[in-house]
């Protein structure tokens, strides 16, 4: 069973992000795929930088599905943030994480860098992967954010 959870758009294709038996995939203009490279061959929008936010939020969801989200407005995720480690007590035993390195998506020396935030635990993970992605055996690595200082 397909499920779909969020609609994207790249000029003219419409991309659907679902689940399809619990597994992420990526359904573009009736065609789906459950791995970057493929995506990346058949759709050459997808190596264009100024559509870094849309390809942030596709490859997030092939590579974690809904364990994590792409974080868009920083000031609300850090103050949301901020209100957690006062209330929540199981985030408190993890100490504070730097939340000031937190950006946009952005394309630096051929690498693509966003963050998230891990749904289950509300830490934040910074993403990075190659750009534009070419290889099967490339990966994305999340990486927990440096404690503050």
């Amino acid at each position: 069973m397909k499920i779909t959870v969020q609609n994207v758009k790249i000029d003219e294709h419409q991309i659907q992000l679902e689940f399809n038996e619990h597994t992420p995939q990526v359904t573009v203009d009736g065609k789906a795929y459950n791995n970057l490279g493929d995506l990346v061959r058949d759709v050459p929008e997808f190596s264009q930088e100024k559509y870094v936010n849309e390809i942030a939020y596709i490859t997030n969801f092939i590579f974690s599905g809904l364990n994590f989200e792409v974080i868009q407005n920083i000031e609300r995720f850090c103050a949301n943030y901020q209100r957690s480690l006062q209330e929540v007590e199981d985030l408190k035993n993890y100490g504070e994480f730097d939340t000031r390195v937190i950006k946009r998506p952005y394309i630096d020396k051929n690498q693509i860098i966003f963050f998230v935030e891990e749904r289950a635990t509300g830490l934040p993970f910074k993403v990075e992967g190659p750009f534009p992605y070419s290889e099967m055996e490339q990966s994305f690595s999340y990486r927990i954010l440096p404690y503050r200082n």
